[in-house]
């Protein structure tokens, strides 16, 4: 075994306080790298890409080809460069996760692109998958679920529910909102694995001197409240002695991304300055107030696909030292096994 269902992780680790680490990985070279780490700790682990990293970015005439995901890969090349990856560690136990397909309005484009989305998904082998109405009001967003969740539900694969937009001006998720979330999603026939909140946490890199602000008192309260394990996102730059905690308040799931873009560029010679300039001539371009350097990952995947073994072999050695003390302080040791009983309790 080694692909597994994600609904499967979710239910064995519902009782377990420790943390599947969820890595968006942009570019793919840091994948071997995180995954010899969880074979070495027994940890399952989860490969994630969000809308815009596997889809559509929703920038008109960002790329001159037109609009596609910011990593320049789809479903389908994604799973297949993991899968591939992960023959070289068949000890290793993961999933792939749908991150953040985002619905940021009620209208039908949106609903199709997520619907599309999903489709080219679950026909790639993904088993999870996180459906972001959060930008919307409570009922909207649940009337969004019920329409393009369905077929994640129907097929009996992981489902991560998100309400309250993560970094805003909002405040933090309330209790009230969380259960109020909950019962109008069960009423509509929805049993979410994952409860994903706004508790402080931010993507991207921190800015020097800003201090990590997660809620984790507020985290606890929530997940009492509903019994629903919770989906931490922006966990690139918290000091791994707070990341320790989050397992005690409730945190199952925990998104690591913009770590593996700085793994990359930290380690391939001039990439990081390619990419600052290529994203700096398209926001003039554009018009655009800002534009991450993230969107440059599509640009130069070709680029650092074709790099030297040695440069590949630095950039895993990095993403292996940075994972194995991730997974270690995710308390992720030892959840294979778990996770492999579970399974075989399951199916037999």
């Amino acid at each position: 075994m080694a692909a597994v269902n994600g609904a499967h992780v979710w239910k064995a680790l519902q009782d377990v306080p420790s943390i599947i680490m969820a890595c968006n990985t942009r570019n793919p070279l840091v994948i071997p790298g995180i995954l010899k780490a969880a074979e070495e700790l027994d940890a399952v682990v989860a490969f994630e890409l969000s809308k815009r990293e596997i889809y559509l970015t929703n920038i008109e005439g960002l790329y001159p080809d037109g609009d596609h995901s910011l990593s320049g890969m789809d479903p389908a090349s994604y799973a297949k460069f993991v899968h591939e990856y992960a023959q070289d560690y068949p000890d290793a136990l993961y999933f792939l996760h749908g991150d953040h397909i985002q619905l940021k309005q009620v209208n039908k484009q949106q609903i199709w692109e997520a619907q599309d989305l999903i489709a080219l998904e679950i026909e790639a082998g993904f088993t999870s998958f996180g459906v972001d109405p959060s930008f919307l009001s409570i009922p909207e967003n649940v009337a969004l679920m019920t329409t393009v969740a369905r077929p994640i539900i129907e097929a009996e694969l992981g489902l991560e529910a998100e309400l309250g937009e993560i970094t805003t001006e909002k405040g933090y998720t309330t209790v009230e909102e969380a259960v109020e979330y909950k019962k109008r999603l069960n009423d509509a026939g929805i049993q979410p694995d994952l409860l994903a909140i706004n508790n402080g946490s931010k993507h991207g890199n921190y800015d020097p001197g800003e201090v990590v602000q997660v809620a984790t008192g507020r985290t606890q309260e929530i997940y009492e409240a509903t019994g629903l394990r919770i989906a931490q996102h922006g966990i690139t730059g918290t000091p791994l002695d707070q990341i320790v905690e989050f397992a005690k308040v409730g945190v199952l799931k925990g998104n690591v991304g913009t770590l593996w873009q700085n793994v990359l560029l930290d380690n391939v010679d001039g990439l990081q300055a390619k990419y600052e300039a290529w994203a700096e001539e398209r926001r003039q371009a554009l018009g655009l107030e800002k534009l991450g350097m993230e969107y440059a990952n599509a640009v130069y995947l070709e680029e650092t696909l074709g790099l030297p073994d040695e440069v590949k072999q630095k950039v895993t050695d990095a993403a292996y030292k940075e994972a194995y003390e991730m997974l270690v302080a995710f308390q992720s040791k030892g959840t294979g096994t778990i996770v492999r009983e579970f399974v075989s309790a399951t199916l037999s």
